[in-house]
């Protein structure tokens, strides 16, 4: 048994130690991620420490810019920590006797044990990342784990583009050699499926909700705006010139009066709900007394509804009454008259 794990660990020491001599010399604030994968039942770590600068470098960038700049801008395979990664990974695979195809698929199991959904990471969803982001957070979304890996591939001299599908998407591999399984044709070459969201998929391989579906080809520029972009951001923020400073103290002011005027705000506006409350409990309590007098009269508003429906009755006999009194006074008159005349 220890025979047997002896050359695991052995590799997994050879290739903790090829990673640690790329970043010996790293500035005292930085991230520390510690990722496992396994290949061919080979296990595997990687420690990086990522500097903190680089890092929010590209955490300052907008949403609204990385959506401008578009996905292909945000694979930066010229990020020198990106780079880094990918030789290792390479004279790890060379190490292990890997050819081309599997040294795809030992780049492509790296990225896919660190899967995560956007919700579960930021408060958008379609949030893309840049792979340094998704290196110092641990994971990202299927477009975040792409992005990562056409950056790794692209960096170890891999063509590759990003395949976005119907609510998805996926990474195409060229290669010298075709394989057997599915693939995009662009530009006259054979892109081979790379799934990036789970353990398990080797290139050529697509899960079965994605086959058949229309795929938009995006291209990786030699150039990638993400990488200018980072550096932009730095730039703007540690270059403390007295005309910057006096913009930000402006800024600062300003947002502090916003605040004030936001807080005098809300004030009213508690103001003018404990004021609705009040006059809606006043409300509330008019209509209860309402309805207890409503109750009270109710008996009596029925007493009178059922006389009014006896009104026009009662005043037809009071009618016909008058008209029999008035024959009985007229037939008494005339019998009067005529005792008077007989001399009765």
């Amino acid at each position: 048994m220890w025979k047997r794990s002896l050359p695991l660990l052995f590799s997994a020491f050879i290739l903790i130690a090829s990673l640690g001599a790329v970043y010996a010399e790293l500035p005292e604030s930085s991230i520390y991620r510690a990722f496992k994968w396994s290949y061919k039942g080979w296990q595997f770590t990687w420690e990086i420490h990522i500097p903190t600068t680089h890092y929010f470098g590209y955490a300052m960038i907008p949403l609204e810019e990385r959506r401008k700049i578009g996905y292909g801008m945000l694979v930066t395979h010229d990020d020198p920590i990106i780079q880094s990664l990918a030789s290792a990974l390479l004279k790890k695979s060379k190490e292990l006797g890997f050819g081309e195809y599997d040294t795809a698929n030992f780049i492509l199991a790296f990225v896919q044990d660190h899967y995560l959904k956007d919700d579960e990471m930021t408060p958008y969803d379609e949030y893309p990342k840049f792979p340094v982001e998704t290196l110092a957070e641990g994971g990202g979304d299927c477009e975040d784990s792409s992005i990562l890996y056409a950056a790794l591939m692209k960096a170890a001299g891999y063509d590759v583009i990003l395949l976005q599908l119907p609510k998805h998407m996926a990474v195409g591999v060229a290669l010298s050699k075709p394989i057997f399984g599915s693939f995009v044709l662009y530009n006259g070459k054979m892109y081979f499926y790379a799934e990036t969201t789970s353990s398990g998929w080797v290139l050529g391989i697509s899960p079965e909700p994605y086959k058949n579906q229309k795929v938009r080809v995006i291209p990786i520029p030699k150039n990638p705006e993400g990488t200018q972009l980072k550096i932009k951001k730095l730039i703007e923020e540690v270059a403390y010139t007295p005309e910057r400073f006096k913009q930000l103290e402006n800024e600062n002011t300003q947002l502090i009066k916003k605040n004030l005027e936001l807080m005098n705000q809300l004030s009213e506006l508690q103001n003018e709900n404990f004021r609705l409350k009040m006059e809606n409990d006043a409300l509330r309590f008019q209509i209860l007394q309402l309805n207890a007098t409503i109750a009270k009269l109710k008996p009596k508003a029925e007493i009178l509804d059922a006389l009014n429906k006896q009104i026009p009755a009662m005043l037809i006999a009071f009618a016909l009454l008058m008209i029999a009194i008035a024959f009985a006074f007229y037939f008494a008159g005339k019998s009067s008259g005529r005792k008077e005349a007989l001399q009765l």
